[in-house]
């Protein structure tokens, strides 16, 4: 969630900046660190709203070190500077406060805290908030609820242009509705899920789409659609290390569509790249059907391997 405070002096507006970007990161040592500089720097400029972002930020650091009692303590400081006007500063709070509350309380208790915390982030016209708390709930639904709750936050983020997550969202509610069965929808949503990556998400984010899109289309018999996404992940995803898992899925459904429409000695040519790249790295640890599932079709096509 980005906030830009008013208050903030550019020197602090820098610091917070650099810090939710190693947050981002998962770097969180270095982050909390950089929000403990801003927190000190806010209370000797006597900037309220600062302090209370800051002590939300290193709150969210410790919900994610799984210290609630320090993040309790943070949030506490926080809540006593609030100032119930400014709305971008309440709504920082309340995204961090609904993380400690759900590290810490049981099923019931969690669906109460989120279903406040979306009625309050509606009402204050706080879309970000609202997107987030759909997708909080639907991680903790069951998966009909679980679909419910992604389509409201996408017609959420579409309505209000709150755009930055879309790409996740559709994905999400793709494989949601695949694993419901309803695998027509999906591939239309995994299509939406692409055109958001293209515009906002990273090549990692495209290149997972495709293959979904691929492998989807593979199981529905649209061989022509499996061999254009498939292609076009393996392609985008060239040789570059961090996408060679994806790239390892993606041969092995593309050797499975020329199989399936034929072309054995492709096929087996392909699956053989497939099992290379999949031991490179260590793909039956990280997706052990997807590993079985090739060892599976390399029988079908008597390779050895």
């Amino acid at each position: 969630m980005e906030v830009v405070v008013p208050a903030l002096v550019p020197t602090l507006n820098t610091l917070l900046g650099r810090a939710d970007q190693l947050f981002e990161e998962a770097r969180l040592a270095k982050a909390l660190e950089l929000y403990e500089q801003l927190l000190a720097q806010s209370q000797e400029n006597l900037d309220r709203s600062t302090e209370v972002i800051a002590r939300c930020r290193i709150a969210e650091c410790y919900v994610m070190r799984n210290e609630p009692v320090a993040a309790e303590e943070q949030l506490q400081r926080a809540k006593e500077r609030l100032d119930d006007t400014h709305l971008r500063v309440v709504a920082r709070y309340r995204w961090a406060h609904i993380r400690w509350v759900l590290a810490i309380e049981n099923d019931s208790a969690k669906k109460e805290a989120l279903d406040d915390y979306v009625r309050w982030a509606d009402a204050s016209a706080q879309y970000a908030l609202v997107i987030d708390g759909c997708r909080l709930l639907a991680e903790h639904g069951n998966p009909e609820e679980r679909i419910s709750w992604l389509e409201r936050a996408l017609q959420v983020g579409q309505e209000s242009q709150t755009t930055e997550h879309l790409g996740r969202i559709s994905n999400d509610l793709a494989a949601a509705l695949d694993g419901a069965g309803r695998a027509v929808e999906a591939l239309e949503t995994y299509e939406m899920a692409l055109g958001w990556h293209r515009l906002r998400g990273s090549v990692r984010d495209q290149v997972g789409a495709c293959w979904a899109i691929g492998s989807v289309a593979l199981r529905e018999e649209d061989f022509p659609l499996a061999f254009e996404r498939l292609k076009e992940a393996i392609q985008m995803a060239g040789n570059a290390p961090e996408y060679q898992d994806l790239a390892a899925l993606a041969l092995s459904d593309l050797a499975r569509a020329h199989f399936e429409t034929g072309d054995v000695i492709e096929a087996r040519r392909l699956l053989l790249q497939a099992i290379d790249q999949a031991r490179a790295v260590d793909l039956a640890t990280t997706w052990n059907q997807a590993w079985q599932e090739m060892h599976r079709l390399a029988a079908s096509l008597e390779l050895n391997v």
